[in-house]
């Protein structure tokens, strides 16, 4: 049975820090993971000027308060469809991903068993005097619940 958590806002659309700091840690956005398997991903950015870009990183940390914080690992299942009694590979990749322009990502999945928070810093690459705008949105998803 898969159980999927509703829409969450993990950074409202806004510009990035100017001259390609990292967002501020201490003021992001967490989501609290500690009974899900996976959180899907949904990022939309919109460059300042020709030439802008994005760049974010996927956050996990194993304690619900503190500043243990860990690089989160994406899903990628590069493996047919498994029949009966076969077992399934998951290979997985540091979560970072880098937007160039305008545009919508691709969904990311990321592993978050055993975590209790997941959060997501960002910054703009490129052209970093015009920061552009960036929204995530999150689903959780709790696999055989």
């Amino acid at each position: 049975m898969v159980r999927k958590g509703p829409l969450t806002e993990l950074r409202a659309e806004a510009a990035l820090p100017a001259s390609g700091a990292w967002d501020d840690a201490s003021t992001a956005t967490v989501l609290r993971v500690h009974d899900l398997s996976q959180v899907s991903l949904f990022a939309d950015y919109t460059e300042g000027d020709t030439g802008g870009g994005v760049e974010y990183r996927v956050e996990v940390s194993p304690v619900s308060d503190g500043d243990d914080w860990y690089p989160a690992e994406e899903v990628i299942d590069e493996t047919a469809v498994a029949s009966s009694g076969e077992a399934r590979i998951f290979p997985v990749r540091t979560a970072s991903m880098r937007l160039n322009g305008t545009q919508a990502a691709p969904v990311h999945t990321i592993d978050v068993g055993g975590a209790d928070r997941v959060r997501v810093l960002a910054r703009e690459v490129g052209v970093t005097a015009t920061p552009g705008d960036l929204r995530i949105r999150a689903r959780g998803i709790a696999l055989g619940a």
